[in-house]
């Protein structure tokens, strides 16, 4: 039985991800074996143990003929309970083999990057947590390569691997060689953000601005474009005070309401629009009144 390492070292490449209890209790049970064996022979009258060496976390076993066996790292004997944790504040990150299993805080938009098996053999089942600590957008990529493209699944209720919203945490799951899955919460909190109108005074909602509260700050028509939001998609419209937003019912989105009510937001309102089917979308909320 061989010890088993985390990192790479003198020792050889490492495990590269942290031990198990089982391989913590594998690793003290072979160095009490080794005690054990050094105390017998000491007894039977060979070379024996005469003193304990130690340097940092290694430790070396001072024979009586002067020479040293080790070193020993002591850090094994500790299961690898807690994470590292470390701040990324670059616009883009690629995960490693050595920074698999660890704990990322995102505080800047950044697209990060999930490598493929040959770019860094990071072992399947590794998860690595990452925590969105900024209102910009985090995205996740899968490395593209001559010899392989990774494929990311993002949790379910996403379209793309963006995280929702401040403070949203996600778990990288590696799946297979070249195959990552991504687990975390989707829209439970939408995010919100202010409207930037097109110069015609419209606004049209692009892929990934969905399951968000829109706040509108002047008069606005919201444009919904054909064929770009899925069915259980919603997009969240909030007018400020004595600001007139309507939904355009000429786009190539049918909208549906009450028979009673308009496609306009009252006043300091609020509204949702929720795809139904392709290309259909209910509006429900505070709308205005026909006027009979």
């Amino acid at each position: 039985m061989s010890l088993i390492y985390r990192n790479a070292g003198a020792w050889g490449a490492g495990k590269g991800a942290p031990l198990t209890s089982t391989e913590a209790d594998n690793n003290i049970y072979q160095l009490s074996q080794d005690v054990t064996a050094a105390a017998n022979a000491a007894a039977a009258g060979v070379i024996s143990v005469v003193d304990l060496v130690q340097s940092g976390t290694a430790v070396y076993f001072k024979l009586s003929d002067n020479s040293l066996i080790g070193p020993v790292d002591l850090s094994i004997l500790r299961p690898t309970t807690e994470l590292d944790v470390e701040v990324v504040t670059d616009s883009t990150f690629t995960l490693g083999l050595e920074q698999a299993g660890g704990i990322y805080l995102i505080e800047a938009a950044c697209e990060i990057t999930l490598p493929n098996n040959n770019t860094a053999a990071i072992p399947i089942g590794s998860r690595t947590y990452f925590r969105c600590e900024t209102d910009a957008d985090v995205t996740f990529i899968g490395e593209l390569g001559s010899d392989s493209t990774v494929d990311v699944k993002p949790p379910r209720g996403h379209i793309l691997p963006k995280m929702p919203y401040r403070g949203a945490v996600w778990v990288a799951l590696k799946t297979g060689a070249d195959a990552w899955d991504l687990y975390g919460p989707a829209h439970d909190v939408p995010p919100v953000r202010t409207a930037t109108l097109n110069s015609d005074g419209t606004w049209t909602p692009e892929l990934g601005d969905e399951q968000t509260w829109w706040i509108f700050t002047t008069d606005c028509i919201v444009s919904l474009p054909s064929g770009v939001f899925a069915v259980g998609d919603e997009i969240h419209l909030d007018a400020a005070a004595g600001v007139l937003v309507s939904v355009d019912e000429g786009s190539g989105v049918t909208i549906r309401k009450q028979d009673d009510q308009t496609a306009s937001l009252r006043p300091g309102g609020t509204a949702t629009l929720k795809f139904t089917a392709s290309n259909v979308a209910k509006l429900f909320g505070a709308l205005e009144v026909i006027s009979s």
